[in-house]
């Protein structure tokens, strides 16, 4: 009697294991889980970052976890647009209040330039065609283009005096852009190192025009500062990826 007890306990043990299972199975369906696996869309249109779909899993191919990279993506845009708009207003600001006699018209050019690249990076990732991983090595670019944009001041002010020069507007752009968009540390510090060689390579430029350069004891406190923020956007870079 306690056998035939046993055996039907054990049974219907057995069948309502079998009806959790069922279950958690059509659970998973309907929601598009997967027991084990990563759900990542990496073509997400990102003008709606609540359109991600993340579940845990390990890192991708990139070394970053996926939601990483699709909310970096995503920030990327953010980044984009806001220079833009930055771009408009101080360049705006500064060619209504300072002449610039023989090169008004080449500064409107490049200011223009800088201006619509960063607002087709800002459409690109919008569009969500482009997967994201790819996306942030084109932000890497972006963002040296960008540190370009901001030092281009440097090659048409013929009477630029050195002394008063002050720490480039290129230090923030460099410590800031890999907390937004983060990447691994090799192709962050390359992204970085060239950034902060923008403003060497405007002087050297500008030198080759003809125009004045500054002394050696200038150089150094104008680029020092520079390679020092590559420095800090490293460890501001390790903090962000290493809480995931």
């Amino acid at each position: 009697m306690a056998l035939v007890t046993r055996r039907i306990i054990l049974a219907r043990l057995r069948s309502q294991a079998g009806a959790l299972q069922s279950r958690r199975a059509s659970f998973e369906g309907d929601h598009g889980l997967t027991r084990g696996t990563v759900s990542a869309n990496p073509t997400t249109p990102l003008s709606d970052p609540t359109r991600m779909q993340f579940v845990s899993g390990g890192p991708s191919s990139y070394g970053l976890p996926p939601d990483l990279i699709a909310r970096a993506s995503y920030r990327l845009g953010v980044a984009a647009l806001t220079y833009s708009v930055v771009y408009l207003l101080a360049y705006g600001s500064v060619r209504l209040t300072v002449p610039m006699p023989g090169h008004g018209a080449l500064n409107d050019l490049l200011a223009g330039s800088f201006i619509a690249f960063a607002l087709v990076m800002f459409a690109l990732v919008r569009s969500g065609r482009i997967e994201n991983r790819i996306l942030l090595d084109v932000g890497l670019i972006f963002q040296v283009i960008g540190a370009a944009g901001i030092e281009v001041g440097v090659l048409f002010v013929p009477d630029m005096d050195f002394t008063y020069i002050g720490i480039s507007w290129t230090c923030v752009w460099i410590v800031i852009f890999p907390l937004l968009v983060p990447a691994t540390m090799g192709k962050a510090f390359l992204a970085a190192f060239a950034s902060a060689s923008m403003l060497p390579l405007a002087l050297l430029l500008r030198s080759a025009g003809g125009l004045a350069f500054p002394s050696t004891d200038q150089l150094i406190q104008m680029l020092v500062p520079g390679y020092i923020c590559v420095g800090i956007a490293m460890v501001g870079l390790r903090v962000i990826t290493s809480l995931g």
